[in-house]
């Protein structure tokens, strides 16, 4: 075993083990993802983001996605026998590529709230929704997997522990 694979092992059985038996991690992602998910809907209900400006900018929505993605990468190292953690890390992955495309474009263009890739007027554009709309599923679809997993997850601790009793 090489010690970088030494190290990621020592990494999984610290987040196994950790706070709230080891469902700290998907309870951290959880809740980071029902906020991005309320300034979102924020956005599309008044035209604005609770948290400002600042929280609906092309680099925020790139850095917290992407984030997101690699957060799933993790969830899926840890849980690997929860079946929600697959569909999330899919999802999250497509949502970060939409993501940094429009943060492509907008570095080159300067054009902010492009189209992006798969939703209306979008490079792609095979999904009828426009990009608000489009991210808006993204985000909710997200947090049903994170939702149905962290409650397989509670399920599999307690029946761990009354096995254990």
């Amino acid at each position: 075993m090489t010690a970088a694979s030494a190290h990621f092992q020592r990494a999984i059985t610290i987040a196994r083990r950790g706070p709230i038996h080891g469902l700290w991690l998907f309870v951290f992602v959880l809740i980071a993802q029902f906020g991005h998910l309320i300034e979102h809907i924020a956005v599309a209900l008044t035209g604005k983001a609770l948290l400002g400006a600042a929280a609906d900018t092309e680099v925020s929505h790139l850095v917290f996605n992407l984030m997101i993605a690699l957060l799933a990468v993790g969830l899926v190292a840890v849980y690997p026998k929860n079946v929600w953690v697959y569909p999330l890390l899919a999802l999250a992955f497509l949502h970060g590529v939409e993501h940094v495309y429009i943060y492509e474009q907008f570095a080159r263009t300067g054009v902010n709230n492009g189209p992006g890739l798969f939703g209306i007027g979008g490079a792609i554009g095979v999904i009828p929704l426009d990009r608000l709309d489009l991210h808006n599923v993204y985000n909710g679809f997200e947090m049903i997997f994170m939702v149905l997993g962290v409650g397989l997850q509670i399920e599999v601790t307690l029946a761990d522990s009354n096995k254990e009793a």
